[in-house]
């Protein structure tokens, strides 16, 4: 009996050190193409606190690991994120229907993210106070709990208007400050405001290029600007981004019109029209049947 313990405990301890030799090889970086520059920072930062934890118990030879000298990847998305076309919003808000207490709700949920290019956090920790309709500003905690104060339009103030006068039907309307309430009379949570938004896409029937999220409505908000011509700093003030690079780099996405009508600006395309209008240039004679 003794000795078929023993043989089970060893076993046991064989297979532990299966499974850490495993877990090693796991985190040997691959540096195929494959290998997204997330995936090879989230295994630098595992190994660089792992180094951290053997240096609280005084391990020896641990200052002499390469961990902190290796520099993480400063790499962008490696798939672009894609913004909506207006055509696209105006079908996926058609979608939402208005004349329930719940969709009055959305529809104001997903305007602020559209139009005020907030995220779903920020739609989340909004409360009744951080309303001014006296000022026409909305007061939002961005990241790292900034606040940030944004101009809020006509349509914005309608939109709002309408969800306050219904807001009153909602449970616990009376004793929540949260802006907006799920049924249940909670803080409408993040998760909800996720799945709710994925039932309109699906609702909606529209054919999208990639993965659309509530965050898709972010960078289509800053896309819309830049088609319309607003400064790039300016558009860096309303998301409430630190730097205007990660403005210029992830959230602007010129519109197929836009690319055209800049390459129509070349000289060389400018020229070639003039002589097409003069006459002097006709590419379908080449191709005309003898």
């Amino acid at each position: 009996m003794l000795i078929e313990k023993k043989r089970k405990r060893k076993e046991k301890k064989k297979g532990f050190f299966f499974k850490q030799k495993t877990a090693y090889e796991l985190y040997q970086c691959d540096w195929s193409s494959d290998v997204c520059s997330s995936d090879l920072n989230r295994k630098l930062f595992t190994l660089r606190s792992y180094s951290k934890y053997l240096n609280l118990w005084n391990i020896p030879y641990v200052e002499h690991l390469p961990f902190h000298d290796v520099f993480k990847c400063r790499q962008g998305y490696k798939t672009r994120p894609i913004a909506l076309s207006g055509q696209q919003i105006k079908s996926l808000f058609q979608t939402i229907d208005p004349s329930n207490l719940l969709g009055i709700r959305d529809y104001a949920v997903y305007s602020l993210m559209y139009l005020l290019g907030l995220r779903v956090g920020e739609v989340h920790q909004l409360n009744i106070e951080n309303v001014d309709f006296k000022n026409k500003t909305l007061t939002g905690s961005g990241k790292g709990n900034k606040m940030r104060s944004m101009p809020m339009a006509d349509e914005i103030i309608d939109i709002v208007t309408q969800w306050l006068a219904v807001r009153k039907y909602f449970l616990n309307h009376h004793i929540s400050n949260a802006l907006f309430l799920s049924k249940k009379g909670n803080r409408l949570a993040i998760r909800t405001i996720e799945d709710n938004f994925n039932k309109i896409i699906k609702k909606s029937n529209i054919r999208f290029q990639g993965r659309v999220t509530c965050h898709t409505l972010r960078h289509s908000f800053a896309s819309m600007l830049n088609d319309e011509g607003v400064d790039i700093l300016v558009i860096q003030t309303l998301p409430g981004h630190a730097s205007p690079m990660t403005t210029a780099n992830y959230y602007i996405h010129p519109s197929f019109q836009k690319v055209r009508d800049a390459l129509e600006k070349l000289p060389g395309v400018i020229y070639l029209n003039q002589l097409r209008q003069d006459g002097l240039l006709n590419f379908q004679a080449c191709y005309k049947k003898k």
